[in-house]
């Protein structure tokens, strides 16, 4: 299974195998299973898509009944531009029954908001006096402005685009989403490190 989270504008979506959260301009919206959905703008959108119709690609329960052919027409449901619209993809495996069961403590919402926040206001500083709010709004004149990266991070975003041929949105999302990456890490110059988790983040067909 492949969850999958977008903050973006001008989405079309039709016929597709995805479940999805949206959020429009504050109000939680959930559609579970929709032919049809056309959105405007100022959209936040936590989805997610089986790798295959049987949702057992790449599981150790059980072995997948689809033949790779049939796995790739599948995924290719959802349109490359939908895709590039994602800021975020990440593969998620099954729960084994230990980890379900494990009653350690985890993060609560509290302490992730407090580590979440000064990035916020890091953001809103850094676009006083202008319409944007967060990195996420960036255009590619704001992208060149503010998402400078060192020397090995620039290397390695070379390599990436040399090795994954993504399109111009792609490539300005990765950036956007290294530069929150540094953000979080109280960093001015986006470093190779945060380009490396930025650029994992994109599909593994292509960034």
């Amino acid at each position: 299974m492949e969850a999958i989270a977008s903050s973006s504008s001008s989405i079309l979506m039709k016929n597709l195998p995805l479940s999805a959260n949206f959020t429009f301009a504050g109000e939680a919206v959930s559609d579970r299973i929709f032919s049809y959905l056309a959105c405007l703008r100022d959209i936040l959108s936590n989805s997610y898509s089986h790798a295959c119709p049987c949702s057992f690609y790449n599981a150790s329960v059980k072995e997948c009944s689809y033949t790779a052919i049939a796995i790739a027409r599948y995924q290719k449901k959802i349109s490359g531009p939908l895709i590039d619209r994602i800021d975020i993809h990440v593969e998620v495996l099954r729960v084994d029954y230990e980890k379900l069961a494990d009653k350690r403590q985890i993060e609560d919402s509290k302490t992730i908001r407090a580590r979440v926040q000064p990035v916020r206001e890091r953001q809103l500083e850094r676009f006083k006096g202008t319409k944007l709010t967060c990195n996420a709004e960036m255009g590619p004149t704001e992208v060149r402005e503010f998402c400078q990266t060192d020397a090995s991070g620039e290397k390695l975003l070379k390599a990436a685009v040399q090795q994954l041929h993504p399109s111009a949105r792609a490539y300005h999302r990765v950036l956007k989403l290294a530069r929150t990456i540094a953000d979080l890490a109280s960093s001015d110059m986006i470093m190779a490190n945060h380009v490396a988790e930025a650029v994992q983040y994109r599909p593994r067909v292509g960034m």
